[in-house]
């Protein structure tokens, strides 16, 4: 007997970093973070009982029994859904990489994975867009059933962000940029005091805003984003990015602060870090602050020195 299930999913639920799905033969219940737009088919067919062995004829001794042949347990799996032209999407169960496969021009990418036990399983998702940026990665959880093949569509996988520096004087530009759904927006949420700006992606995949940090006050803020199709889909948030607004003219061009060896002007442990690994004979010669030819507690003194935001 052949049988189709599908699922329309309508809500936003308070999950996560999660979408569940727990299915059994012919229904499913789900909560999701996803938002409009996903939608589960299970379709397959049931398998033909093993017929009972036939009965013996004539008298005589005992006969033998026929054990029947176990029916396979096995299930399938098909993803689809959009991340960024050309990214790299990895999907993994139980910890290990299951399929790695790279979206197509328009973002979308659709994954197959066969032979699953059937039961209760967990993937993840994240994918890498073009200028090697990963994004967070998604989960995704369900109650697959002995042969049958589950579609999972409408999934959105999470964009990237970066911002151009970590530190930055008050009045002037924050760049915001990554790589999202082709022809979608991005919603970026600034805080301390939360407030959203919307930006446009291009077809590319590419989305770019420029922040005025004029409102901001001079403190530590952070900034992360959804995207969000012309249809109304929304994606899950971003990895949070924090930067610092300071005092015009406290934050110096990046190389100016002896102490500043990762160029975000400010000694920190970043910069101890790199100043660790340099110790005792120097691959980084800008490890060595009083160019002595040794890495040593003198140029730890100075890290110590400049510690904080350069000015």
């Amino acid at each position: 007997m052949e049988f189709r299930t599908q699922i329309i999913i309508f809500c936003v639920c308070v999950a996560v970093g999660s979408f569940l799905v727990i299915a059994s033969s012919h229904v499913a219940a789900q909560s999701n973070t996803q938002g409009v737009g996903i939608s589960i088919t299970i379709e397959g067919t049931t398998p033909t009982p093993t017929p009972p062995p036939p009965s013996g004829g004539g008298g005589g001794g005992g006969g033998g029994s026929i054990t029947p042949t176990p029916q396979p347990t096995y299930a399938n799996l098909i993803i689809r859904g959009q991340a960024y032209p050309g990214a790299v999407v990895t999907i993994s169960r139980a910890g290990a990489v299951a399929k790695t496969l790279i979206a197509d021009g328009s973002g979308g990418f659709a994954a197959e994975l066969s032979a699953l036990p059937s039961g209760i399983q967990t993937f993840s998702l994240f994918a890498e867009d073009t200028n090697g940026r990963k994004s967070v990665t998604i989960s995704l959880t369900l109650n697959l059933i002995a042969n049958t093949t589950t579609t999972v569509e409408g999934l959105i996988i999470p964009l990237t962000i970066a911002i151009s520096s970590s530190t930055v004087n008050q009045g002037q530009p924050l760049f915001i940029f990554g790589q999202s759904v082709p022809d979608s927006d991005v919603n970026l949420f600034i805080q301390s005091s939360e407030f959203v700006k919307r930006t446009a992606v291009a077809e590319s995949g590419a989305w770019r805003y420029e922040l005025d940090t004029t409102p901001l006050e001079i403190s530590d803020h952070s900034v992360r984003a959804k995207a969000q199709t012309k249809t109304g889909e929304q994606s899950e948030f971003s990895e949070t990015k924090f930067f610092r607004v300071v005092k015009p003219g406290a934050h110096a061009a990046p190389g100016t602060c002896l102490a500043d060896l990762n160029d975000d002007n400010r000694a920190d442990i970043t910069d101890l870090s790199i100043l660790l690994y340099n110790w005792g004979v120097p691959k980084n010669a800008r490890a060595d602050y009083n160019k002595d030819g040794r890495v040593d507690i003198i140029d730890f003194s100075i890290l110590l020195y400049y510690w904080g935001t350069c000015v």
